[in-house]
């Protein structure tokens, strides 16, 4: 969904099927980048594009931009805040710099080339990325608690809802707890 990243995808669609082009996107970031003489530096490669942005953000932006690389497929505001410590106003800061979307639910999230970016960011600082994969996990543990009490009573169909919402985040969870020896 990124134009200049379908301008770049394309140009390898003569040498490559898609699945591979896709793929390749997934492993390497700086796969989307163009060698063409009339391009300017910062339109040159996604990343170029990426790291203007980024140094257009304040200190304060930058680290809610990167730790909200630990989120997948979306969050609500409150989890953003809690997990993050992210104001509805840097929030609201980085949908108008075109880096986060909001639904028209008020849920809120980040194009996936983007969230590889936030997450190099992140992965730079380990120790705040320990720390910020600790309050996600922490977080949606106590979602899920929650709901295993909620889904006993009236509103079985909404926490079911909003737990097929969470799936990503859920399984994200589970995966890091496994991959650090915190599945317990």
């Amino acid at each position: 969904g990124l134009p200049l990243g379908i301008v770049l995808a394309a140009a390898w669609v003569r040498y490559f099927p898609l699945a591979r082009i896709v793929q390749s996107i997934r492993d390497n970031l700086d796969f989307l980048s163009s060698a063409a003489r009339d391009a300017t530096p910062q339109h040159r490669s996604l990343r170029a594009v990426f790291n203007h942005s980024w140094n257009l953000l304040f200190e304060e932006e930058q680290r809610v931009f990167r730790q909200l690389a630990v989120f997948r497929g979306g969050w609500e505001e409150e989890a953003a805040e809690r997990v993050v410590g992210a104001s509805i106003q840097s929030l609201v800061s980085l949908v108008d710099k075109s880096l986060l979307r909001r639904e028209a639910t008020g849920r809120f999230e980040i194009h996936e080339v983007l969230r590889q970016y936030a997450t190099e960011k992140l992965d730079a600082l380990p120790e705040e990325q320990e720390a910020i994969r600790h309050r996600h996990a922490a977080y949606y543990l106590d979602l899920a608690q929650l709901a295993k009490t909620e889904l006993q009573g009236n509103e079985q169909v909404r926490w079911l809802a909003r737990l097929e919402q969470e799936h990503d985040n859920l399984r994200a969870v589970l995966q890091w707890a496994r991959e650090t020896g915190e599945a317990e």
